[in-house]
């Protein structure tokens, strides 16, 4: 299940679309979620991965385009997840250059 929610980023006072993945991550679901975000204007994007301690090949590109597609838009991508495992996969394919990586969704909506 992929739910999109809007929350209120108190730092910069703009919405954010965060992107709940309660489940089974399905990358073409996350890609919809973030084109629709960028669409209607949303500036900020946190893909919250919650208990996953999966990515497979696909979701790790829609990860990758997805905040290039966030950048020219001028605005950031933000990844969830609590497993340190998932955190070091994202550093060692150097794909995470293009978004930053929080341990919790609190932090990636702080910024």
């Amino acid at each position: 299940m992929i739910e999109v929610r809007q929350e209120s980023l108190t730092r910069a006072g703009s919405p954010a679309a965060v992107i709940d993945c309660g489940g089974p991550v399905c990358a073409d679901g996350v890609i919809r979620c973030v084109d629709l975000a960028v669409r209607t204007g949303y500036t900020t994007v946190v893909v919250d991965l919650g208990g996953s301690d999966v990515l497979d090949a696909d979701l790790l590109g829609v990860l990758h385009r997805s905040g290039r597609r966030m950048r020219e838009a001028g605005g950031r991508l933000a990844v969830v997840t609590g497993s340190s495992r998932l955190r070091r996969l994202l550093d060692l394919t150097l794909l995470s250059c293009g978004f930053v990586v929080h341990a919790t969704r609190e932090e990636a909506l702080a910024g």
